[in-house]
């Protein structure tokens, strides 16, 4: 009969890397979107209020470089929480 042990572990573990590897960084990342979007947000509103912008308004353009500030802070934390991971099967 063929026994799975090497397996147990893994399976156990699934909840605890899906929340370190997936979660995490997806969390990180809208707020990563979300901190672009008040930055961006605040200084075209303060331009808007000095005088230098005619009009105040978001545009897709500005989605964009938030979607960027998602894609910067999953990709960070994803990366750190995976080193975590990699040092902790080692040891």
């Amino acid at each position: 009969m063929i026994e799975f042990e090497h397996y147990d572990k893994p399976v156990k573990n699934t909840d605890k890397n899906f929340k370190n590897l997936i979660f995490r960084p997806l969390i990180y990342g809208m707020l990563g979107f979300v901190g672009f979007f008040i930055v961006l947000t605040g200084a075209k509103f303060l331009g808007y209020v000095l005088g230098s912008l005619n009009t105040f308004e978001i545009d897709l353009e500005d989605f964009y470089l938030c979607i960027v500030g998602f894609f910067l802070s999953f990709l960070i934390k994803f990366l750190e929480n995976f080193q975590e991971n990699k040092k902790s099967i080692g040891n």
